[in-house]
């Protein structure tokens, strides 16, 4: 790689960076919104890098070699160029696509066949690159070679019918069926997650200081016995759609959804907020009331949901092999967390937490109360543990 590359790569490195912390600590943007630009930014980068291995791997293919652009300064000046056209034509292609995305497709397109999908994805990519072409071809044509704008609308003609304009779009294309594959495995496996498993991170096992809150189904027997099947699954569908937002919001990471049960983590770092799980919890129960006409109206109940937080070290590690790889966490934090979500019930209480979580909140916010339901021998376990239950004062959550 040259220096020239080199210095390109760490400056997109460092301009991320710096993009992340100034949108996170000094620009006032809801955490929805701000997880939807990393994104972006996220697919930017992406096309970008690809393009530029494109024409890497074009130029070496050609036969050149890297020595050539040490010893051949018009050489250098070509792929310089070349390089500064097609950062360009990805910028605009990732951010058109990127937008699409994440802003349009989503909303427009919300539950509709997969094939309505890929049309939209596909008007969306031939416009992206249509502008592109534009944009660098007036670029190479009119600054690089001073031709005239009447002269750069012939060529434009032409080259829309060319094959050099198909070959174009064939790269492009790979390229974003590969940046669209990244997100769709970063999406299944969980944020925060796939740098981690591309790099084997978590090959050896490693210690992690993590929080942990369960939120599982009540009545989920009842509910699937008056559902059928297919109508059960849209529900819990549902249901889950409804959090994902709300994880986003409080910081969250979803690690796993287990039948009716959804398992959400927080990585504990210096100004972790422990207030993040409560408040989750508790903003996931008001947007179900505010939607049960939706419910009922769909399927005749309100859904109710319990949930169990604790915090501790865990032992995260990639489990798997050639057939499915994931990162996983074990350890007695996941193990007591699981037994305390079933007292539940027991309690008649929606929230319980573990004093080993409730002990490291420095400050829980005023409108908690907080009770002690005692110390409890769980299941399978030989200590007995303290357990809290957690509710809001005010009556409208």
């Amino acid at each position: 790689m040259s220096a020239y590359n080199r210095r390109f790569y760490v400056l997109l490195l460092l301009k991320y960076y710096i993009f992340k912390l100034k949108l996170m600590k000094k620009l006032k943007i809801d955490p929805i919104t701000l997880s939807k630009l990393k994104d972006l930014f996220l697919i930017i980068i992406l096309w970008i890098i690809s393009a530029r291995i494109v024409v890497m791997i074009f130029f070496l293919g050609s036969g050149k070699a890297f020595t050539d652009f040490a010893t051949q300064p018009k050489a250098l000046a070509l792929l310089t160029r070349d390089l500064i056209n097609v950062s360009l034509s990805g910028f605009i292609i990732g951010l058109i696509t990127g937008l699409n995305e994440l802003f349009v497709i989503p909303k427009k397109f919300k539950n509709k066949p997969v094939l309505y999908i890929f049309v939209a994805k596909t008007l969306v990519y031939l416009v992206s690159m249509t502008i592109a072409s534009l944009v660098t071809i007036y670029i190479y044509e009119c600054y690089y070679k001073n031709k005239s704008f009447l002269e750069y609308l012939f060529f434009i003609r032409r080259h829309f019918f060319s094959g050099t304009y198909l070959n174009i779009f064939s790269v492009g294309l790979l390229i974003s069926i590969v940046v669209n594959l990244i997100l769709f495995i970063r999406n299944k496996i969980g944020k925060g997650l796939l740098i981690p498993l591309l790099f084997g991170m978590y090959y050896n096992p490693r210690n992690e200081d993590r929080i942990f809150i369960f939120i599982d189904l009540k009545s989920s027997v009842e509910i699937a016995e008056k559902l059928e099947p297919k109508k059960y699954s849209k529900f819990l569908q549902d249901c889950f759609n409804d959090l994902e937002d709300i994880v986003i919001r409080h910081k969250g990471i979803i690690y796993q959804f287990v039948g009716d049960e959804c398992v959400i983590t927080w990585k504990i770092k210096k100004k972790t907020e422990f207030n993040n799980p409560i408040r989750l919890f508790f903003a996931f129960q008001k947007l179900l009331l505010s939607k049960k006409q939706y419910y009922n109206k769909n399927y005749g109940l309100i859904p109710a949901f319990k949930g169990a937080i604790n915090s501790g070290i865990v032992s995260t590690a990639e489990v798997g092999g050639d057939l499915k790889s994931e990162i996983a966490f074990h350890g007695d934090v996941l193990n007591t967390t699981a037994r305390i979500i079933e007292l539940c019930k027991t309690y008649k209480e929606d929230l319980l937490v573990t004093s080993q979580f409730l002990n490291r909140n420095a400050q829980i916010d005023n409108n908690i109360d907080i009770s002690l339901k005692g110390d409890t021998l769980l299941r399978g376990k030989n200590v007995k543990q303290r357990v809290y239950a957690i509710k809001k004062i005010e009556e409208n959550i």
